[in-house]
């Protein structure tokens, strides 16, 4: 344990790697002690040994293990480095934080998730929707009740008949492929416009 905390106090790369391998240890205290020397050097390239060790048997030393994770997580948020280290790992640090109950952690995460939202594009409000979408909605909604007063239009004016006798045409002059091609790109297009709504 001692030389944990040693190693913990040197801060390099070996001493890194060094605790790295100490948290596979049969030893309990030396595996939590490794734990919290890597959360006090705050280096998040010790980001992947420290998750695996959040999934300990032993109760303790996943506390220590997510308290060190939690402490990484800060330090890269107060030095704003190490940023592009993080980000791959912060689904699986949401994931097994939630999964285990470890609030810190998860705040620390999803905190650090928002900033990257926020640096990435700096107008736009992670939770909020862009102005793109804004615009978008509101041509929707106009085309929505244009159509529909079309709609209502026409049939209070008794012309649907005259309607489909003058679509009829153009409907059967199309291939049916091309009807399916039509709707499937439609799927398409309201598919990514969701998926771009959830980003």
């Amino acid at each position: 344990e001692a030389a944990a905390e040693a190693l913990g106090k040197i801060g390099n790369p070996q001493a890194i790697l060094a605790l790295q391998e100490a948290l596979k240890d049969e030893n309990r205290e030396m595996r939590k002690a490794a734990a919290w020397a890597l959360g006090g050097i705050g280096n998040p390239q010790a980001i992947p040994a420290l998750l695996k060790a959040l999934k300990d048997e032993s109760g303790g030393m996943r506390w220590a293990a997510a308290v060190a994770l939690e402490k990484i997580l800060l330090a890269v948020r107060a030095e704003g480095q190490g940023m592009e280290t993080v980000l791959p790992y912060l689904p699986a640090l949401i994931r097994t934080a939630a999964r285990y109950q470890e609030r810190g952690l998860l705040r620390a995460a999803l905190e650090l998730q928002a900033i990257w939202h926020l640096r990435r594009s700096r107008w736009r409000d992670p939770i909020q929707p862009s102005p793109f979408e804004k615009r978008l909605r509101r041509i929707g909604r106009f085309l929505i009740l244009a159509g529909a007063g079309m709609l209502l239009g026409v049939l209070f004016s008794g012309a649907v008949q005259a309607l489909q006798e003058r679509l009829r045409p153009f409907w059967e002059s199309l291939p049916w492929p091309l009807l399916v091609l039509l709707a499937l790109g439609i799927g398409v297009l309201v598919a990514l416009l969701e998926r771009r709504r959830g980003r």
